[in-house]
């Protein structure tokens, strides 16, 4: 299907957000650059590469918990630069694969060395990492770098559609790359008020300009 490529980095321009107890409805360029940096530091050898990895995806896909710890090492196609993702509802779709995260995805497929049919993500017992899991190493890192555990995985997913909307994605674009069914859904995600869908109806302009 047709899309948008975004060249940039994915968080640039998105604007500032406080960081307070309130839960952050999405992550600032710089609280998602100290979010991986955090992890670079506070991590070990295994687990930096795999979170590395996760956090990378789930900011450059808007992926949902559940879809990214179903992925299988056969789901990612460089080669097409695509994922196959189950979606909520149990269908299948693909999902493009950022040109910055290629060279990331790359050397973790041959670092890991896994089978087609096995998991992207594993625990160190060799399990798939469970959506459990994931919801607690957001947090963990969360907390590690001043975010207060308040960063989740919702979190990251609204950063993934604000910084799409911030360069200027068109809103069909950003619903299909979100997996929405409904534009409406997509429009909470924005913040996109009925007063401003208004505004910017009303700023179109029918006639012959003279």
């Amino acid at each position: 299907y047709k899309h948008e490529e975004v060249n940039n980095n994915p968080v640039t321009n998105v604007g500032s957000i406080k960081v307070s107890q309130k839960r952050p409805e999405y992550l600032s360029p710089e609280q998602y650059t100290n979010f991986l940096k955090t992890i670079e530091k506070e991590s070990t050898p295994y687990y930096k590469k795999r979170d590395l990895m996760l956090v990378k995806i789930l900011i450059m896909t808007g992926l949902r918990r559940a879809e990214v710890v179903g992925l299988n090492v056969g789901d990612v196609d460089l080669s097409k630069l695509r994922f196959s993702v189950k979606r909520k509802g149990g269908r299948e779709e693909y999902v493009i694969v950022h040109n910055k995260l290629v060279e990331d995805l790359s050397n973790y497929l041959k670092i890991i060395n896994r089978k087609s049919d096995e998991p992207l993500f594993m625990s160190k017992r060799g399990k798939r990492l469970s959506a459990s899991s994931v919801w607690h190493l957001i947090k963990v890192y969360s907390k590690k770098s001043g975010l207060n555990g308040n960063v989740t995985v919702h979190s990251l997913r609204h950063t993934f559609a604000t910084a799409l909307l911030s360069q200027n994605v068109q809103l069909p674009y950003i619903q299909q790359l979100m997996g929405h069914r409904s534009a409406q859904t997509t429009m909470r995600y924005l913040h996109i008020q009925d007063n401003e869908l208004s505004e910017a109806f009303n700023r179109v302009t029918f006639e012959e300009r003279g």
